[in-house]
Order: C-alpha cells, then structure tokens, then sequence
C-alpha cells in the first residue's frame, strides 16, 4: 500500500536535505549502506508525486549535485524521466493528434 501523496512528500521534505547532507558519511561510515538501492528508492518516490512535486523536488537536488557531486545522491535517473515527462511528452502528444 502506498502512502499518500502529502506523506510522501512531507516525507521527501524533511528527509532528503538531511540525507544529503550525510551522505559522504554514510557511503564510508556504514558498511551496509547501499547507495544504488538509496538512490532508486529516493527517485522512485519522487517519481511517485505530481510534476510540480517532482520539479520542487529535483531542481533544488540538480544544484546540490552539480555543487557535491558523489557526496550527494545520484538522482539522475529521476530527474530524466520528469525532464521528459514534463518537456518532451506535451510535444510528442500534440505532434501525434
């Protein structure tokens, strides 16, 4: 069952800065700690939320990661799929009507 949009968000809200903030840490402190299992949970959940969630979400993160790099999560992934879904699908769709 997935929670809803408002915890997801609030979720992403309170966690994520505070993830990026520890993340060289956690990627030398803890043994356990699985980047790419964090990094795709973390998109995925993004992905999850309406555009306009996943835009307040991913462009404040695309300026963290371009300052941090590898000291913050790689959510790459997450933000080329909104770029798409947010900049390419409108125009395929009205190019096919």
């Amino acid at each position: 069952m997935l929670p809803s949009k408002n915890t997801r968000l609030l979720l992403l809200q309170v966690w994520l800065q505070a993830l990026t903030d520890d993340y060289s840490w956690l990627q030398c402190g803890c043994r356990s700690f699985d980047r790419k299992l964090v990094e795709e949970g973390i998109g995925q959940t993004i992905l999850t939320l309406p555009l306009e969630d996943q835009q307040s979400m991913l462009l404040p993160w695309l300026g963290r990661f371009w300052k941090l790099g590898d000291s913050c999560p790689n959510l790459q992934r997450a933000f080329e799929v909104w770029w798409r879904r947010t900049f390419v699908r409108p125009y395929v769709s009205q190019a096919t009507r």
